[in-house]
């Protein structure tokens, strides 16, 4: 007989032993299994709670309290309190990702701790293409079987099809075939049939049907953006964008990389959340249009690697290695069902293909949307998101690139740092001669303290803003260090010295809203590690200037192009020829919904672009030093002369 204590251990290990764990103030309660962390658990619950870094210490943004010092958790460690002190919170609060279950617990999860509800832009522009989708119908009437003609019903359609149509070798998929009897005979024998890609029967319709439906989907690391069209005209019927819901799991791609392989379940939940947002998504837009799931018969997708595979199931850990080889490259196609993606039965999902590395099938998306393999220009095509990717040349030749320098600009490492969503400062303005700051809130009308809500924290355009206006005034240096001589009150002195954006009585948390020497030199480190990519990028095809730049992503459309430059993100440029081109991605993925042609260009144009791997690239060390300065240690900006004077000049 087991031991009382051996029992208990035996439990532990198999995971019967749960406790209860209540998160106020939501009143979300549940049993959850000892050793889980409440992130975990929170996780399991479906309680918001922001964990920007994924759980890797890094961000200290799930942070709970927790009132009882005897409460049941795993003790704090070193580490721990560090990340704590560093966000000035003292012995009552917890990390989330850190809190291991040992018993029973309630915890208290502040306002600056839950998840908002994201503004999430992902905005096309709707180029004009040729309509030659992969669904096309069509109307047939046939004549009724008789004793003498005993043709089957397939066989039948097929004869008519061929006969009226010229199609040849086509077949069924087997769920076309389930109702085809019925349908056939309750209509008379005049049907509409969708045929895809001209080779297989994948609907069967009474009578006359005119329109079909497609939908493109562009898979960000943090959003989800859905475009619903009619296959027929190309029209786009009705959009709209999610919370990637993979984010509770990892902000950025290594650390769903990361959670996918170290959880024995970790692929099939991260494969589960976002087919599941994706239904939602999809829901969402058709109710939008006054149609069903049901109607929709095709899907294009397009993603970066990471959410490519995790959307396929596919095991991304070799990504996150050298020579970080994809498990596929070229674009194919999967039924929906197989994905257990909410369409039609026998719809069809197209992926596009990936280039290499991280550069996936959201650069081809943006290659197709952008079309700068079409153009005697040398165009600078940068896709800020989570992950930022890079594409630059023209006809002659195009490379890529990708860089991880997001999570910092929307809101990881940033001590006040948020996502876009009501409540984030996301324009700022800093008077030369007085300092005084001029701020402007998503989801207010007004700039300043005045309307609906109170400044949360700082989304990424916000971020940006503030940091080059700070720059521009001269609280901080090329080197981006604080002027500890400014007479200011918003200055604030220490070893970590910041500056005020918002005062407290004008914040969601009643303390001071600011950016930090440590926040900037995070912002230097993203824009740093894009700017060198694009050094890079320029050396490899031998030019020492671009003619144009291309802003995409939800991202990149919101940004200030001025202050972007200011800081140094990208090389100098005529800023009028410095553009904001939306969701490009998402655009790329609607044209290759709606012309098949687009599928064959993306597939051939992926396989021509050159891959550049930067951290291998010689050189790149130098550049990313040189590019941690604003707007750069040795390059000048003559574009900003007229903003920034002699600071333009090397």
């Amino acid at each position: 007989m087991l031991l009382s204590s051996q029992l208990f251990l035996l439990k532990v290990k198999t995971g019967l032993v749960k406790h209860l764990v209540i998160f106020q103030p939501s009143g979300k309660r549940g049993k959850i299994e000892e050793g889980k962390t409440l992130l975990q658990a929170a996780q399991e619950l479906g309680v918001d709670i922001e964990s920007v870094c994924g759980g890797k210490l890094i961000c200290g943004k799930c942070v709970v309290e927790v009132d009882d010092d005897n409460a049941a958790l795993s003790p704090i460690t070193g580490e721990e309190r560090d990340v704590l002190a560093k966000r000035g919170l003292g012995a009552k609060y917890r990390l989330a990702c850190r809190a291991v279950i040992e018993g029973s617990v309630t915890v208290f999860v502040p306002e600056a701790s839950r998840r908002m509800k994201q503004t999430i832009r992902k905005s096309i522009r709707r180029k004009a293409v040729p309509v030659k989708p992969a669904i096309r119908k069509y109307y047939v009437e046939m004549s009724p079987p008789k004793l003498d003609d005993l043709t089957g019903d397939a066989e039948r359609l097929l004869v008519e099809l061929k006969k009226s149509f010229g199609l040849e070798g086509l077949t069924f998929d087997y769920l076309a075939l389930t109702g085809l009897a019925d349908v056939l005979r309750h209509a008379d024998w005049k049907a509409t049939v969708s045929v895809w890609m001209d080779k297989e029967i994948i609907r069967v319709e009474p009578g006359y049907v005119e329109h079909s439906y497609g939908i493109a989907v562009d898979i960000g690391t943090t959003s989800v953006g859905g475009y619903l069209c009619d296959l027929t005209t190309g029209d786009v019927l009705a959009s709209d964008a999610i919370m990637n819901p993979q984010v509770s799991y990892g902000e950025d791609v290594m650390s769903r990389i990361t959670y996918a392989k170290l959880n024995s379940d970790g692929l099939v939940t991260l494969h589960r959340v976002i087919v599941e947002g994706i239904n939602q998504l999809t829901a969402i837009i058709t109710r939008q249009a006054g149609i069903s799931g049901e109607d929709i018969l095709e899907m294009a997708v397009v993603g970066n690697t990471a959410m490519h595979h995790l959307f396929l199931g596919l095991d991304p850990e070799y990504l996150g290695r050298s020579p970080y080889v994809p498990v596929v490259s070229r674009s194919f196609d999967v039924k929906a069902r197989e994905l257990r993606i909410a369409l039609h039965k026998s719809a069809n999902v197209h992926i596009l293909p990936n280039e290499a590395g991280f550069v996936g099938a959201d650069a081809v998306g943006v290659l197709i949307a952008e079309e700068p393999h079409k153009q005697d220009k040398m165009v600078l095509v940068i896709d800020i998101g989570t992950n930022g990717e890079l594409l630059l040349g023209n006809r002659e030749k195009l490379v890529s690139a990708s860089c991880a320098m997001g999570p910092a600009l929307e809101g990881a490492t940033i001590r006040f740092g948020m996502r876009a969503a009501a409540g984030a400062v996301e324009h700022v303005t800093i008077d030369e001669k007085t300092l005084d700051v001029g701020y402007k809130l998503i989801g207010n009308d007004d700039w300043g303290a005045s309307g609906k809500f109170k400044a949360q924290g700082l989304c990424g355009s916000g971020i940006i803003d503030a940091v080059a206006e700070m720059f521009k005034t001269g609280i901080i240096g090329r080197k981006g260090h604080f002027n500890l001589d400014l007479e200011s009150p918003r200055l604030v002195p220490g070893n970590n010295p910041g500056f005020v954006i918002v005062r407290a009585e004008e914040s969601a948390s009643g303390e001071d809203i600011t950016v930090c020497q440590s926040d900037v030199r995070s912002v230097q480190l993203a824009k740093a590690a894009m700017y060198a990519g694009c050094k890079l990028l320029m050396r490899r095809l031998g030019v020492s200037t671009v003619d144009r730049v291309m802003l995409s992503g939800a991202f990149g459309s919101y940004i200030s192009k001025t202050h972007a430059m200011v800081l140094g993100l990208f090389p100098d440029c005529d800023l009028a020829h410095v553009f904001s081109v939306g969701n490009s991605a998402g655009e790329g993925a609607r044209m290759v919904l709606v012309n098949t042609d687009k599928r064959q260009e993306a597939e051939d144009m992926a396989r021509k672009v050159e891959y550049i791997e930067l951290a291998a690239e010689a050189g790149f060390q130098r550049e990313f030093v040189n590019a941690l300065n604003f707007p750069h240690f040795r390059d000048g900006f003559p574009h900003l002369k007229s903003i920034l004077g002699e600071k333009a000049l090397p």
